[in-house]
């Protein structure tokens, strides 16, 4: 194994010890200093092998800040691709049951919209585009509506199907 140069190996270490970072976005962030390739991937080997850096500590970070923020799993999965992280970390991260995403989408709702339940069928389709563009899927989203007797979906005659589990 190359020895990892040091000059770069402080500078990675620098941003690492201010936030996680992707393997992906520490190259991008030291290819702008050095276009030495080589040693660049030197030091990136190096930080894995210590501790320093992980994909898989970044993704879950990434996902848990995320979450708080009341973003739903499909924008964090396509932030999460964005940053080259692999399938299989994206998948063990954001896998989480429809119950717990309809918690995260209810508490990002409140937020925005307080927390009286839409009164009518134009309400619950404006909120329902609001989460839908935060990133949570269509089944989540009929899932928080059905949890209080409502189905904005079916309201807005988006449902099409006559299957009555939905």
């Amino acid at each position: 194994m190359t020895t990892a140069d040091p000059e770069l190996l402080k500078r990675a270490l620098d941003w690492l010890a201010r936030r996680e970072y992707a393997r992906s976005e520490l190259r991008a962030r030291l290819l702008r200093l050095r276009e030495d390739p080589d040693a660049i991937e030197s030091v990136l080997d190096h930080l894995l092998a210590t501790g320093a850096q992980s994909d898989r500590r970044f993704t879950e970070e990434f996902v848990r800040s995320h979450v708080d923020r009341g973003e739903g799993p499909l924008k964090i999965v396509h932030a999460l691709e964005a940053r080259g992280i692999a399938r299989e970390l994206i998948e063990r991260a954001v896998h989480r049951p429809d119950a717990t995403w309809i918690l995260v989408a209810e508490r990002a709702r409140v937020k925005r919209f307080g927390s009286p339940h839409p009164s009518d069928a134009s309400a619950r389709e404006r909120q329902s585009r609001f989460l839908l563009q935060r990133g949570f899927t269509p089944r989540v989203v009929s899932g928080l509506w059905q949890g209080w007797g409502l189905d904005v979906l079916s309201d807005a005659g988006a449902r099409r199907d006559n299957d009555p589990a939905g």
